[in-house]
């Protein structure tokens, strides 16, 4: 399952966000159980290739997040900078990490 993935990079729970989108990527909108059967069958390369999107994608909000006061951002609420950044919901774990990133 997903959260078996994110454990297996040692990545933190806060990329659960992430990890969904990723799977929604490579697997499109299906039934829940599908999806984790597709997603276990992902290559390492692919897998490397979702990881290596979704910390592009931290990237670019980290450098979006840097046009504003730090101890706002810092002390902000996740949906408050999503808000701010006009990302959709599927982000909250790239914006968590961003935020912690700075």
């Amino acid at each position: 399952d997903l959260h078996a993935l994110l454990d297996s990079f040692g990545l933190p729970n806060e990329l659960d966000g992430a990890g969904e989108l990723a799977q929604e990527w490579f697997c499109g909108e299906e039934e829940e159980e599908n999806v984790s059967v597709r997603s276990a069958a992902l290559s390492p390369e692919m897998q490397v290739m979702a990881l290596q999107g979704f910390m592009n994608t931290v990237t670019n909000i980290i450098q979006m997040l840097k046009r504003y006061v730090i101890s706002f951002v810092c002390s902000a609420k996740i949906h408050q900078l999503m808000d701010l950044l006009g990302v959709p919901d599927d982000l909250d774990g790239a914006v968590t990490v961003a935020q912690k990133m700075l």
